[in-house]
């Protein structure tokens, strides 16, 4: 995660600048994304000293042996016919495969709830790079809303201005649900989502 931050911040101290980032190898085929992971796992600089990367086996060797879960729809955001359509071939060509496909699954986290938490999280990342008058703004505006209000708008503009408290409640609740994800993962191998509901389009 080298270089990845918000401006003004140490480039390699990226745990405390921005901690909602993610970032990881995009390739064309399982051999070159093994290859990428070789490069780019494992820590960085003064977390490297006396380091041994020991990456685990893979599960399985051979897809049908995978247990694939397809999200082709979010509950907040429709998903283009023609997205779906792509990934619906995907999946029934892994089916076909013999990889088990499936669309539906108990351990999957409520996805408006992730998507709440998220963006309670990511506005209060927001609002820390806001001018001090604007955050002033920000506060006054936050606190005139009225209390059963709980519209998208309004969460946005509290979370903008939440204090750390609220950031530090807010936190434990995404550490709650990463413990959902691992728990889904001990009985998934893959998600196939997509990673935009519409197809790019072309200037």
């Amino acid at each position: 995660m080298r270089g990845f931050g918000p401006p003004n911040t140490p480039y390699l101290s990226v745990d405390t600048a921005i901690d909602l980032a993610v970032v990881g190898p995009m390739a064309r085929s399982a051999s070159d994304l093994a290859l990428a992971l070789d490069v780019l796992a494992g820590p960085d600089d003064a977390d490297a000293v006396a380091y041994n990367l020991a990456m685990p086996r893979p599960r399985h060797y051979d897809l049908k042996s995978f247990r694939v879960l397809v999200l082709d729809m979010h509950p907040m955001v429709p998903t283009a016919s023609s997205v779906r359509s792509a990934l619906g071939k995907v999946a029934d060509r892994l089916s076909s495969l013999g990889t088990k496909v499936g669309r539906t699954s108990p351990l999957l986290p409520d996805l408006n709830f992730v998507a709440s938490t998220f963006g309670q999280l990511l506005m209060s990342l927001i609002g820390a790079d806001t001018m001090p008058d604007a955050y002033k703004q920000s506060q006054a505006a936050a606190a005139s809303l009225p209390d059963d209000d709980s519209s998208p708008s309004a969460t946005r503009l509290r979370s903008m201005v939440m204090s750390h408290r609220e950031w530090i409640i807010t936190d434990r609740i995404r550490a709650g649900v990463a413990h959902q994800w691992r728990e889904f993962f001990r009985e998934w191998d893959v998600v196939l989502c997509p990673v935009m509901p519409t197809p790019a389009y072309s200037a």
